[in-house]
């Protein structure tokens, strides 16, 4: 409320000195899609031009940028029907440091500017228009933070081009203004997202958690050209995905670029399905299993609490996709650990077109509830033993083919 009393003034002030001038907010230090929302709520959207924000973050993915974002946006649309709230980033951004002795570039410039182009790539999906790097402007001799240029005294300070720079002017060469029109689904460790140029598309992808992959590409490149962060062309045979964003130009449509981006076989560090458990409430905690790959899969889960029963459920779980089962519990919850177990089967994994039943993975945890009713479920760390006979190693997935 009291935010509003004083953009109420501002909107007043503005509208007799300056008729044209245009208002941006709320401008959080975060993607606060809650605040913004309740800024709109409580009217706030009749004296705003534009819905602004500063969404700083240390890994873009695990902050799920992309989501905040497009929720806000949903969120002017909901509150504010009728009138178009353009959002903007209007500040963001990672330090950079000098370049260091002789010219060479430190570790920590080369993960920022990973970090940097993939949030800015992620805020344009998620329908930001407009993204500003706060430490993006020219400078008149090499210094830090700046992401153009870095210097030191060993070069007498002069400015010299950091490789964010190069990156920034590739994305701008490669999307420019071009607007977003999908979204790929390339599991947890991944992301993808089309820009749509009129004449061409560019699909934009990176592996950010994990190992660097090697994916077969070789039908998409007799349609198309890999481009790595600088924009230099891949070599056939050669495209690399890390944490560093590549662009493949093509005539595809959106469609057929889309399901021939999620067709690709690209190796994880990690099993395929998530199962974690939570409390809800005195009688009863959740069981929820994720697709963490960019494949379908068939689960079958069996939860076996501390009085001996067990519950048996199924599902088909899409890419990504996420499903919970509220499991009731033998006793109410409480600082007394109980033990509960859960065992996860996949009957089914569709990755390569044909069954291969691989077993599961066991874990064990317990729930407790703090003072005054808040309920915690703590899993254990054993995660990773099979269910089953067959073996009593799980080989890693890549190795499943």
């Amino acid at each position: 409320a009291a935010y509003l009393k004083y953009l109420k003034v501002c909107r007043s002030v503005l509208d007799e000195t300056a008729p044209h001038g245009k208002i941006a907010g709320p401008t959080v230090c975060t993607a606060d899609v809650r605040w913004i929302a309740q800024v709109l709520h409580l009217g706030g959207g009749r004296y705003l031009d534009y819905l602004s924000m500063h969404p700083y973050c240390d890994v873009p993915e695990d902050y799920d940028l992309a989501e905040r974002i497009r929720e806000i946006v949903q969120e002017g649309r909901r509150l504010v029907p009728g009138k178009k709230l353009p959002v903007l980033a209007t500040e963001a951004g990672k330090q950079y440091s000098q370049i260091l002795r002789n010219n060479r570039i430190d570790e920590k410039s080369r993960r920022c500017m990973a970090e940097d182009l993939r949030a800015m790539l992620l805020a344009f999906s998620g329908g930001a228009e407009c993204y500003v790097q706060f430490k993006c402007k020219p400078s008149p001799h090499g210094t830090t933070w700046n992401i153009l240029a870095g210097g030191n005294p060993d070069n007498r300070s002069l400015p010299v081009l950091l490789p964010i720079a190069y990156g920034i002017r590739t994305m701008a060469d490669m999307i420019g203004d071009f607007p977003h029109v999908a979204n790929v689904r390339l599991g947890e460790e991944n992301r993808g997202m089309i820009f749509d140029r009129g004449s061409d598309r560019v699909a934009v992808l990176w592996k950010w958690r994990g190992k660097p992959a090697r994916p077969d590409v070789r039908t998409l490149e007799k349609t198309g050209t890999f481009h790595d962060v600088m924009g230099n062309a891949f070599p056939p045979g050669g495209l690399i995905l890390d944490e560093y964003p590549v662009y493949y130009t093509t005539s595809l449509a959106a469609a057929p670029l889309a399901r021939a981006l999620e067709s690709l076989d690209i190796p994880m560090d990690q099993e395929p399905c998530r199962i974690e458990c939570r409390a809800t409430d005195i009688g009863h905690f959740m069981v929820s299993g994720q697709n963490r790959s960019n494949r379908p899969c068939d689960i079958s889960l069996t939860v076996k609490t501390a009085d001996g029963k067990r519950t048996a459920v199924r599902a088909a779980l899409s890419p990504g996709e996420r499903k919970e089962w509220r499991i009731p519990s033998p006793r109410p919850l409480n600082r007394i650990p109980q033990s509960v177990s859960v065992s996860l089967r996949s009957s089914r994994w569709r990755a390569w077109g044909r069954c291969l039943p691989w077993g599961g993975w066991r874990g064990e945890g317990h729930a407790e509830s703090p003072a005054r009713g808040g309920l915690l479920f703590s899993p254990c760390p054993r995660l990773g033993a099979r269910s089953g006979s067959r073996t009593s190693a799980s080989p890693p997935l890549t190795q499943r083919r």
